[in-house]
């Protein structure tokens, strides 16, 4: 039988696995990449990432701060594509107005 301190222990160690889990599982699917493309960027074997996201067992502090990274990184590139397409689509409505201006002055 645990102790009370032990069980404690024990549920703050399974809240904490889930989080990581969770956290892991939606961050990679969010940014559409494979486990396997995520245990290469990080230079680890694929399954461990399968074992993350299963709570089997987690990251250490160093790898948790390179999956962190991994994942900043994505969500800039992502956030800088979604304003480029923006601002391309400005600049072709602003051609567009602009050729047909010139149609209506012909």
């Amino acid at each position: 039988m645990l102790s009370a301190k032990s069980r404690i222990l024990l549920r703050r160690w399974r809240m904490k696995h889930n989080n990581i889990s969770a956290y892991l599982k939606q961050n990679r699917e969010k940014l559409g990449i494979t486990q396997r493309e995520l245990a290469d960027t990080l230079d680890i074997h694929y399954k461990t990432i399968s074992k993350w996201e299963n709570g089997r067992s987690i990251p250490n502090d160093k790898i948790m701060q390179e999956i962190e990274k991994v994942f900043a990184e994505a969500n800039q590139s992502e956030a800088f594509n979604k304003i480029n397409v923006f601002g391309m689509l400005a600049i072709i409505c602003s051609l567009l107005f602009l050729f047909l201006l010139y149609l209506s002055i012909k």
